[in-house]
């Protein structure tokens, strides 16, 4: 089934989303109501937050491009071009959504 572009980007930002969701509700539980987990040992920390970000960087990047990436090898690569252009403008769309929702909630 050959679904729309638009369709296929907005599942990979959703995914994306879900992750970061995920993973920030994780950090939450790291700080605990008695301090931070790493409060007393910043090279944990630090080690702990770099793997984080690279880990992320991985697992996004493989959401965002991985599709895309098998329809550029594959020869297709006005539509790979295009998931990607839609994917962008879907996370434009969703960080607009996001902070117009966190504005109104402090007001």
């Amino acid at each position: 089934m050959n679904r729309p572009p638009a369709l296929i980007a907005l599942l990979q930002v959703i995914g994306v989303v879900a992750y970061v969701l995920l993973f920030v509700a994780g950090l939450n539980y790291l700080n605990a109501p008695d301090g931070p987990i790493f409060e007393n040992n910043p090279a944990a920390s630090m080690t702990f937050m770099l793997l984080a970000f690279v880990t992320s960087a991985l697992v996004c990047g493989s959401l965002v491009l991985g599709y895309p990436l098998h329809l550029y090898l594959s020869g297709e690569k006005r539509r790979a071009v295009t998931v990607v252009a839609w994917s962008a403008l879907w996370f434009v769309i969703i960080l607009a959504l996001f902070a117009g929702w966190s504005l109104m909630a402090y007001q």
